[in-house]
């Protein structure tokens, strides 16, 4: 007992030295400066004579925003000369140096670091031979290698001999030689590197080069032009061994926060006779009073040039081309629109062009007059043209039309629900159809219809079952009666659009409609369900088969109403029962789904189309798919056969991933269009091949595309993004 009373009294006698031996305050010294002190903290600190000053131990100097850590140096407090013969680092901002030894005065912030290495930014490290600091942020750099790579070997680099680096701005240097690992793979005459800022700047972008059986090699170089602060303007040109020459430009501009302009052309001179211009804008801006203009051009020369040198399948093979000027407004249910547009359909003969200059339209998108009732209109003045393989209207048709409708929000019982509808319409035309619909009368015509329509709603039937965690099955029949009548002078009229396309109708539309819902409670509400299956089935009967006379029999027909029920055509001969159109939905999960559509003709017994659209999302796998399948039960159909797919695998943005697309017509055994795509992306560069092909009318190519990314910098390249099959 007596020994361990000893020893606690001993210990009690040397803890306040052992304490103090742990807080003993590290050296620091502090030089005023009219910009900041210069603080220089160590283990050990003295003055070596004069105005000389020696500093050891886990050293560190802060300055303004700059810090200096290392393990030794010397300091002049009058020349603000900092000296370092061990490892130093340099920080400051988000920039750091480290060498083997350094020398930097304070007060001018010059410098020289051998041995360098560090990071210029958040994206690129480097090292150096030599580094010297020559201004605020500004450094030169000899024998140097540039990359964003962090491995010992970088699987990219650019290496130099001498090179400028602005911090915030972008590296400059000339004579670069770009590296793949240790192999040199291109030559660069002068290299400018966007740095933190990510600033715009002029100058050539990487040239990129791909090759093709059809325009043979392509090589590709951009110029980009900045343009002050808000526009700037890319020059481009592609050089295609088969073909010659292709030159366009971009312009962007941003010239106020509410202001975007978008402008792109392009032109290929071809030595095939398959060349052309092509031209688009996009611009919007918000005007004073809530008033937004926008305008959306896309012109082409010919439909040839478009097919032959459109990147992707949809573009290449989409007929239509619209441009649309036009300045809108909302005034609570009020709109107001007024526009300018050209619309062109493509046609082996003749392509049928539709133009809108002006039109001006109000209408109201729901107006409460009491209780449940609303107005809705729409009134256009307008002046048209349209011009097409038989008929060529005057420089404008003008065109004046009203239509009121007024509407009740429902009538609801216990077991149905009715919502009625009626309205008239009211179109001048200032010029008709003579009696044989080919040609022009040279006389004003006016249309005047009513229509009604009432939507019946039956009562939902349901019943749920204790299996699966739950199941509910609903069934619902929805009745629509509609009425059009008064369009006498159908083939008399000029058509341009829907306004013009609508017929007397007489008819009901019926349909069945069940659902299969699991999860949740049905008879709680907040509970989520799941639609897992629906089955919808729907016709319609007309009473009127000829539609008052606008059918006309062994031609396509394709007006309102007959579109309401499917997109597909059906009407080319009087009927009094439209297909029966039927919609199965499966949705097991929300990573799967499937649509499968089909329309049964009674009068031919037959099916007349069918379509599959669905895709599944499991893990790193996408799929997707959309089938269509359509018969020539009638002289003006068609018959198709063909089915688009999409699957890939992989994150595009990390590890290995690939995707592979394609349109396959089945009817003639022809693959139309396929991309297959392989990528591997690392932490600091990616790179993806790509093989197109194309076999659409007269274009038959197959060519291979690459991109290489590097993390910091960019891409280049000839590849675009892939189309979307939903």
């Amino acid at each position: 007992m007596r020994n361990l009373l000893t020893w606690l009294g001993c210990l009690a006698l040397l803890a306040p030295l052992v304490a103090g031996a742990q807080q003993s305050p590290r050296a620091s010294v502090e030089f005023e400066r009219p910009d900041g002190a210069i603080t220089i903290e160590a283990d050990r600190i003295e003055r070596t004579g004069g105005q000389e000053w020696r500093a050891t131990g886990s050293v560190r100097v802060t300055y303004k925003d700059a810090i200096l850590a290392t393990e030794a140096l010397e300091y002049n407090s009058q020349t603000e000369v900092v000296r370092s013969a061990t490892q130093a680092r340099f920080t400051q901002g988000l920039h750091w140096i480290q060498a083997s030894r350094m020398e930097m005065n304070l007060r001018t912030e010059l410098g020289v670091f051998f041995d360098a290495e560090g990071f210029t930014d958040q994206d690129f490290y480097f090292k150096a031979a030599v580094v010297r600091k020559t201004g605020p942020g500004i450094y030169q750099a000899e024998d140097a290698l540039v990359t964003s790579c962090s491995d010992a070997i970088p699987k990219w680099s650019f290496s130099m001999r001498s090179a400028t680096v602005t911090v915030k701005e972008s590296v400059t240097a000339r004579n670069t030689l770009f590296h793949l690992k240790k192999l040199p793979v291109l030559y660069i005459p002068y290299l400018r590197m966007p740095l933190q800022r990510k600033r715009r700047a002029s100058g050539f972008l990487i040239p990129s080069t791909g090759t093709s059986n059809n325009k043979g090699r392509r090589i590709s170089q951009s110029f980009y032009l900045t343009l002050g602060e808000s526009a700037d303007l890319m020059l481009f040109g592609d050089y295609f061994s088969s073909r010659g020459l292709g030159y366009g430009s971009r312009l962007r501009a941003r010239p106020h926060s509410d202001t975007r302009i978008d402008l792109n052309g392009y032109v290929v001179r071809d030595r095939l006779k398959q060349g052309g211009a092509s031209m688009s804008v996009q611009a919007e801006t918000l005007l004073p009073n809530g008033f937004r203009g926008v305008a959306l051009f896309n012109l082409v020369s010919n439909f040839a040039f478009r097919q032959v040198f459109s990147d992707t399948f949809r573009a290449a093979t989409a007929p239509d081309q619209n441009s649309l000027l036009f300045l809108t407004n909302n005034f609570g249910s009020l709109s107001f629109n007024t526009s300018v547009s050209r619309e062109e359909t493509f046609f082996p003969a003749r392509g049928v062009v539709i133009r809108s200059a002006p039109r001006i339209e109000l209408r109201s998108l729901g107006t409460r007059l009491g209780n449940r009732f609303y107005l809705e209109f729409e009134s256009t003045l307008e002046g048209l043209n349209r011009s097409d393989a038989l008929l060529r209207t005057p420089q404008f048709v003008q065109r004046f039309d009203l239509f009121p409708r007024l509407y009740y929000t429902g009538l609801k019982t216990r077991y149905f629900s009715f919502f009625p509808k009626v309205g008239a319409r009211e179109t001048y035309y200032s010029d008709s159809r003579d009696g044989s619909g080919r040609g022009l009368a040279g006389k004003a015509v006016r249309r005047h219809y009513q229509q009604a329509e009432l939507d019946l709603l039956g009562p939902v039937l349901q019943r749920r079952f204790k299996v699966w965690g739950g199941l509910r099955h609903s069934l619902q029949p929805e009745l629509r009666y509609r009425w059009i009548d008064g369009i006498r002078p159908y083939r008399r009229l000029l058509r341009f659009d829907d306004v013009d396309a609508v017929a007397d109708t007489h008819e009901v539309e019926y349909s069945l409609t069940q659902r299969l819902f699991r999860g949740g409670n049905f008879y709680n509400e907040g509970d989520t369900n799941l639609e897992t299956i629906s089955f919808r089935i729907a016709q319609k009967y007309f009473v009127d088969g000829n539609f008052g006379g606008a059918l006309e029999k062994g031609r396509v027909n394709q007006f309102y109403p007959l579109n309401t029920l499917t997109g597909f055509l059906y009407a080319t001969e009087p009927r009094r029962f439209s297909p029966v159109t039927a919609l199965l939905r499966f949705s097991p999960s929300y990573r799967y789904s499937a649509d499968v559509r089909a329309d049964y003709d009674s009068q031919r017994s037959r099916f007349r189309n069918t379509s599959v659209t669905g895709y599944f999302s499991a893990s790193r796998w996408f799929g997707g798919i959309t089938y269509f399948l359509t018969r020539k039960l009638d002289p003006s159909s068609f018959t198709s056969n063909q089915v688009q797919t999409l699957i890939a695998y992989g994150q595009p943005w990390k590890g290995f991933s690939a995707s592979s697309l394609l349109n396959y017509d089945i009817q003639r055994s022809a693959l139309q269009n396929s991309m297959t795509r392989v990528n591997y992306f690392w932490d600091c560069c990616g790179l993806s091949l790509e093989f197109l092909q194309f076999r659409v009318n007269v274009r038959n190519e197959s060519h291979l595309r690459f991109s290489f990314f590097l993390k910091g910098l960019g891409a280049f390249g000839t590849m675009q993004r892939p189309d979307s099959i939903f």
